[in-house]
C-alpha cells in the first residue's frame, strides 16, 4: 500500500466512523497519518466532527502528535479555513464533544460562530417568544458553553460576534436579556474573567469609537485598528445600551460642572427673568432630576429581563416622578417617557416608525388608563415594533397631547443610539421645568438652550475620550467632525471641539496626513472654521514652510523666501528683515528657477 492510498483508507475510515480500521492504522505507529490531509486541508479530526463520529474523535485526541489546529476549507467555501472546533460548532456537536476539543487543545479562526452558539438549543437557552427576554431551560450544557467560551477568550482576546462586537460587550447583552438571577451570575463570572484578561482596554477603545460615530455621524464606515481589533465601524442601533451609558455619565460630567460653577451664568440667564440665585438652583435641580431619571434608564438597560427592574421603576413613577424607559426592535432604540402626575405616555423616536405620516420627534399622549409594572416589563423588554408603536397606545387609552409633544428631524444616518435619546432629553428637561415653573413658554425656551448645552458637552465629552485612547488608526471620524459639524462655531463647546480635534491633528504624528486632508479638501471648509485655523496659528503649523513675498532691494527683483523657524520683522519702509535665517531653505525669483542654499546664518540679509 503506498502512502497516498494509506493516507486515502485513513481519512475515509475517519469519515464513516470506522473504528476499528481506524485503530489499526494508528497501531502501525506512522506519526504523519495522524496529521494527514487531503488537497482542501481536511483531516482525519475534521472528518470525525463533521460527521459526529464521537468514539473516532476520542481515539484521535488521545494520540501524542495531533494536530487540533489544522486549517480545512469547508464544502465549496474557498473564502476562509475552518479548524476542528469551528466545525464542531458550526456542525453543531454536543457541548461535551467541544469541550473536549478545547481541553485538548484546538482553537477557533471563527470566534462568531461559536457566540452565536449561546443561542442554540444544545445550550440550552430559550428566546420568549412575545419578548426580547432570554431563559436557560438546561443549566449543565449552558454552563459547559461558557466555559468553553472563558478558555478560548485567552487564546483569542479579539474574539467578536458575527456583527463585530467584542465578546464581553456581547456577554453583557446576552446578560441584560436574562431573566433568571443563576444564569445572570453564571455570565458575570465570564464577564469578570475577560476583564482580568484586560479585555476591558479593547471594549473601552471600542466604545469610545462607536461613540464618535453616533456623535458625529457619517454615510462613511470608519477604519478601527489597535491591538484586538481591525475592522469597519458605523452608526447603528445594535449597541445603543453603551452608546445611552455614555451620555448618561456626560450627565453626571455636566452636573458636576454646574455644581463647582457657584458664579457660573449663561446666556439662557437673560431671557430667565430671574434673580441669578434663582436660576442657577432650578438649574441645578433640573439636572439633578435628570441625573436620578438616567441612573434608572442605565439600570433598566443592564437588567430589562428581571422583573425587580420594573418594580423598582414603577415605584419611582407612582412617587411622582418622571421614567425614562429605553426600548426599541431589532436594531433600532427609541425611548418611552411616562409621568403619572401629568399623566403622560411620550414616544420619542426619529428612525424607524409603524407609520411613516408619524413625523420624528416626541409624541406625547394623555394616558387614560393607569400604568403597571406589567406594562413598563413589557416596554422594557418589547421586541415587536407593532404592539410598542401600535397596538400599545390603543390599549392604554391614549390620547395625543400636542403641548408635550415636538417634531425633531429624521435622523440621517443609522445613529438611533443616541438621537433618540437626544430627543428625549429636550422632553425630560421640559418635562422638569415645567413641573417647577408652571410656565410653558419659558419651559420651552430653557429647555431649548439648556438642551443644546448638554447635547454638546456630550459631543466634547466624547471627543476627549477618544482623542485620549491610543489604541485608534483612523482620523477620517475627526475629518468628518470638522467639515459637517464644526461649521458653525456658534456655542462655546463647538469651539472647544474645534480646537480639541485641530490639536490632535496638527501633532507630529498626525500633521502629514492632515495637511494632505486640508490642501484636499479646503474648499468644504466653511468660512467660520478657514477663519478660525488661520487665527489660531493652524495654518501655519500645517504648513511649516511659510511663503513671503518682498522685493530684493538690491534689483528690485521680486522674490518667494520659503523658510522655516524664521524670525521677520517689517520695517517701516515696507521693507523686511530677516534676523536670524538659520533654516532658510530656498531663495527664488519668480521668473527663474534658481536655489540659494545658506549653510551660515544670514543676518540682516536685506538691511
Amino acid at each position: 500500500m503506498t502512502a497516498h492510498q494509506k493516507t486515502t483508507e485513513f481519512l475515509l475510515a475517519a469519515r464513516y466512523g470506522q473504528y476499528d480500521l481506524l485503530q489499526n492504522l494508528l497501531n502501525t505507529n506512522d506519526n504523519c497519518l495522524i496529521n494527514s490531509q487531503d488537497k482542501f486541508g481536511t483531516s482525519a479530526l475534521h472528518l470525525a466532527v463533521m460527521y459526529g463520529h464521537q468514539d473516532v474523535i476520542k481515539i484521535l485526541l488521545a494520540h501524542p502528535k495531533i494536530n487540533t489546529n489544522l486549517q480545512a476549507y469547508l464544502n465549496n467555501e474557498f473564502s476562509s479555513k475552518y479548524s476542528p472546533l469551528d466545525m464542531a460548532i458550526k456542525y453543531k456537536l454536543p457541548i461535551e464533544s467541544i469541550k473536549m476539543l478545547v481541553e485538548a487543545g484546538a482553537s477557533t479562526n471563527h470566534p462568531e460562530v461559536l457566540l452565536e452558539m449561546l443561542f442554540d438549543d444544545r445550550c440550552g437557552v430559550v428566546e420568549n417568544e412575545n419578548n426580547a427576554v432570554l431563559t436557560v431551560k438546561d443549566y449543565a450544557p449552558f454552563e459547559a458553553a461558557l466555559e468553553i467560551l472563558d478558555v478560548l477568550i485567552k487564546e483569542v482576546p479579539s474574539m467578536s460576534s458575527a456583527a463585530g462586537i467584542p465578546v464581553s460587550i456581547f456577554l453583557q447583552a446576552i446578560d441584560a436579556a436574562l431573566a433568571d438571577p443563576q444564569a445572570k451570575m453564571l455570565v458575570q463570572k465570564i464577564m469578570a474573567n475577560a476583564s482580568e484578561y484586560h479585555l476591558d482596554r479593547y471594549d473601552h477603545a471600542f466604545l469610545i469609537a462607536k461613540d464618535l460615530t453616533h456623535v458625529f455621524p457619517s454615510s462613511n464606515n470608519y477604519l478601527v485598528k489597535n491591538d484586538f481589533f481591525v475592522g469597519e465601524m458605523e452608526a447603528e442601533g445594535h449597541l445603543r445600551p453603551f452608546v445611552a451609558n455614555s451620555f448618561y455619565e456626560s450627565v453626571v460630567e455636566y452636573q458636576n460642572i454646574l455644581k463647582n460653577s457657584f458664579t457660573w451664568t449663561d446666556y439662557a440667564f437673560e431671557i430667565s427673568g430671574m434673580p441669578l440665585a434663582n436660576y442657577l438652583a432650578l438649574k441645578l435641580h433640573v439636572f439633578s432630576e435628570l441625573n436620578s431619571t438616567y441612573y434608572l434608564a442605565d439600570l433598566s438597560l443592564k437588567h430589562s429581563a428581571l422583573y425587580d427592574t420594573s418594580k423598582i421603576l414603577y415605584q419611582f413613577y407612582s412617587e411622582g416622578n418622571t421614567i425614562l424607559l429605553p426600548t426599541g426592535w431589532e436594531g433600532h432604540g427609541i425611548d418611552i417617557i411616562l409621568d403619572k402626575n401629568l399623566g403622560l405616555y411620550a414616544v420619542a423616536n426619529t428612525g424607524d416608525r409603524y407609520t411613516a405620516d408619524l413625523p420624528g420627534g416626541v409624541h406625547a399622549y394623555q394616558n387614560t388608563s393607569p400604568i403597571s409594572d406589567e406594562d413598563i416589563y413589557a416596554i422594557l423588554n418589547n421586541s415587536m415594533q407593532h404592539n410598542l408603536e401600535y397596538e400599545h397606545y390603543y390599549k392604554l387609552g391614549l390620547v395625543e397631547n400636542l403641548a408635550f409633544s415636538r417634531e425633531f428631524p429624521d435622523q440621517v444616518y443609522g445613529n438611533c443610539g443616541i438621537n433618540s435619546l437626544l430627543v428625549a432629553n429636550w422632553e425630560l428637561t421640559y418635562i422638569s421645568l415645567f413641573k417647577q415653573t408652571n410656565d410653558p413658554i419659558l419651559s420651552k425656551q430653557l429647555a431649548e438652550l439648556w438642551h443644546q448645552d448638554l447635547v454638546e458637552h456630550h459631543k466634547t465629552y466624547v471627543l476627549k475620550e477618544y482623542l485620549s485612547e491610543p489604541y485608534f488608526a483612523d482620523d477620517q471620524p475627526l475629518y468628518n467632525a470638522l467639515i459637517n459639524y464644526e461649521d458653525k462655531l456658534d456655542h462655546k463647546e463647538k469651539i472647544e471641539q474645534t480646537k480639541l480635534i485641530l490639536d490632535y491633528l496638527s501633532s507630529p504624528e498626525h500633521v502629514i496626513d492632515f495637511r494632505n486632508f486640508y490642501d484636499t479638501n479646503q474648499q468644504e471648509f466653511s468660512v467660520e472654521l478657514s477663519d478660525f485655523i488661520h487665527k489660531n496659528g493652524y495654518d501655519s503649523v500645517i504648513h511649516p514652510s511659510d511663503v513671503l513675498f518682498t522685493q530684493d532691494l538690491l534689483n528690485g527683483t521680486e522674490l518667494v523666501l520659503q523658510f522655516q523657524n524664521t524670525s521677520i520683522s517689517e520695517n517701516r519702509d515696507n521693507t523686511t528683515e530677516i534676523y536670524s535665517a538659520e533654516h532658510l531653505v530656498t531663495v527664488l525669483p519668480i521668473h527663474q528657477n534658481i536655489s540659494l542654499p545658506f549653510s551660515e546664518p544670514c543676518e540682516g540679509l536685506f538691511a
